[in-house]
């Protein structure tokens, strides 16, 4: 007896939607998201769960599309430098606030996201919970805003490091002699304090 999928439709209609998720997938990793609205609009029929499939595998980090365009030199009152890091749904950049002359760390929603539905949603959550949130040990929140259809967030820019960047700072050092003192000299020099 077949087992339920979650995915269950006719059999000849499984395959057909088979193949189409199957070749959206090439076509995303070789052009970009882009590719999913343009077989979404030739088959309108399948479209729905062809965009539920494809986002499943976007969330989940299992689909590798190529990297949207390099980022722009400017968002709003912003100048981008280098990208600090990324997750799942954002980018962030070390940015400059031109009025202030402040650093600050600048998310943006991935441009390949920006067009599933939910996304901005989704970033217009995170942001509303963030703006709320005051403790010594957040990063505050200096700015939200959207430029030329891209949403961001301006939080404060702590230097740090990461975990592997003070593993490696302390690699080779007998773990028992180890202390905190050690591990915080490790972070900052790691992180260039």
């Amino acid at each position: 007896m077949k087992q339920p999928t979650g995915f269950d439709l006719p059999p000849h209609e499984d395959d057909a939607l088979e193949d189409l998720v199957v070749r959206c997938l090439a076509e995303v990793e070789e052009s970009g998201i882009g590719a999913l609205d343009n077989l979404c609009r030739q088959n309108p029929d399948s479209a729905p769960e062809l965009r539920r499939r494809v986002n499943a595998l976007l969330r989940a980090g299992l689909l590798d599309a190529p990297p949207a365009a390099s980022a722009p030199e400017r968002l709003g009152e912003f100048t981008l430098h280098e990208p600090l890091g990324g997750g799942g749904m954002g980018l962030v950049y070390r940015a400059t606030q031109d009025g202030l002359g402040r650093e600050v760390a600048l998310k943006v929603v991935r441009p390949e996201l920006l067009n599933l539905p939910g996304s901005r949603a989704r970033f217009r959550r995170e942001v509303e919970a963030v703006a709320h949130l005051s403790h010594p040990h957040l990063v505050a929140v200096h700015a939200v805003g959207e430029h030329e259809g891209t949403p961001y967030l301006a939080m404060e820019r702590v230097r740090g490091a990461t975990l592997a960047d003070v593993v490696a700072e302390v690699a080779g050092a007998d773990p028992a002699g180890l202390t905190g003192a050690d591990l915080a000299g490790a972070l900052a020099r790691r992180a260039g304090e």
